[in-house]
């Protein structure tokens, strides 16, 4: 396991694959993309990756710590400070007057920005960056399995019959602080506790509403180390299930069990929610089958940001490769009864589906 990114590696392979592009150089806005060539992790910067390699911009405030950083040291990044703020037309100004590659993800002012100051400028979409991002090398790995076995460990000593009766907002408070105590340098994302009826919403927000026997509630949290994030969901409860709750859970845990091993290189994203899709289609409610309250994707990538494409989608072609790591999150949302999801890290390997999480699948409160 290497102790610290291989910026060489990566900026090598990043010059090579741009160099078979279209255009003379791809500008970066994206600070996961800029933190994964650079090892920058600062709020504001851009950068450039041309025939001469990567050339990071920030302005005078982040200069003494952008100078220490290893990449720059190194010298495999170059450094330059832009007084008055590394703007895109200033550092597009700088570096082409052809043509420019950018990600889709480029904020909507800097593309007007650059389509009004660089008129002679052709702006092409790239997904150079984030195609190499989508492969995790193993300190990428370690350091991924590290944030989930903190977050677990987190989540096993928050969990205890006290919850029974506390608000969904003071389980999260809780949980969050155990993983700032276990070692985690933040939060891989806002962490949810739905409890009861909030269970039904995919997305919904912790409330002062008190968490109670013999309903689901759902937890997603995870802990993040040196940007790295992990991401886990799992629904609990204490006491006796409805039926209809039962049922969510018998579908969510044979799809968990039975296609988590479909995650391997070669599948596409659409071929695993397919399987997911085939498996909820058997379960009736109310006249019609769970297959229709799939309410979003069933998982992404994962990485330096919480959310990294692709996602399993039934439309999506793109097969997994060969060091993906995804979170693979089944679940089901049933007005009035609530929802299930089952969410792990899955890592995508020659050997097949390796799963970065020890937890079971159901948890009991125990009294």
């Amino acid at each position: 396991m290497m102790s610290q990114p291989n910026f060489a590696r990566r900026v090598a392979d990043a010059t090579h694959l741009q160099s078979q592009q279209s255009y003379d150089v791809l500008y970066l806005e994206n600070l996961a993309s800029i933190r994964w060539l650079t090892g920058f992790a600062g709020s504001v910067a851009s950068a450039q990756i041309g025939s001469n390699g990567v050339e990071l911009f920030v302005d005078s405030r982040y200069e003494e710590y952008a100078n220490d950083l290893p990449a720059i040291q190194s010298g495999v990044a170059q450094l330059s400070i832009v007084r008055g703020g590394a703007t895109a037309d200033v550092v597009v100004q700088r570096v082409s007057n052809k043509a420019v590659g950018v990600e889709p993800s480029l904020a909507a002012a800097s593309y007007v920005q650059l389509k009004e100051s660089c008129r002679q400028v052709e702006i092409v979409k790239s997904h150079c960056v984030t195609t190499l991002r989508r492969v995790k090398d193993s300190y990428e790995i370690s350091l991924t399995k590290q944030a989930v076995a903190i977050a677990e460990q987190a989540f096993l000593e928050t969990l205890s019959a006290k919850c029974i009766g506390e608000s969904e907002r003071s389980f999260r408070r809780s949980l969050d602080a155990q993983m700032l105590r276990l070692g985690a340098e933040g939060f891989g994302f806002d962490t949810m506790v739905l409890s009861g009826k909030n269970a039904a919403q995919p997305h919904g927000q912790p409330s002062k509403k008190r968490i109670e026997k013999s309903e689901l509630i759902i937890v997603d949290w995870g802990a993040q180390l040196d940007g790295y994030r992990s991401d886990t969901s799992r629904t609990v409860f204490q006491g006796r299930l409805s039926k209809e709750a039962q049922l969510l859970f018998e579908a969510i845990t044979e799809i968990v069990e039975v296609v988590t091993s479909k995650i391997i290189p070669g599948t596409t994203y659409g071929e695993v929610m397919q399987a997911a899709y085939s498996v909820l289609a058997r379960y009736d409610h109310e006249g019609t089958t769970l297959a229709d309250y799939i309410a979003h994707p069933f998982g992404h990538n994962v990485g330096l940001e919480i959310h990294e494409y692709p996602f399993f989608s039934l439309n999506e072609t793109r097969e997994i490769l060969e060091g993906e790591l995804v979170a693979f999150e089944p679940a089901i949302y049933v007005p009035d009864v609530g929802g299930v999801r089952i969410e792990n890290m899955v890592h995508a390997t020659k050997n097949g589906a390796e799963v970065l999480n020890t937890l079971p699948n159901g948890i009991e409160i125990r009294a």
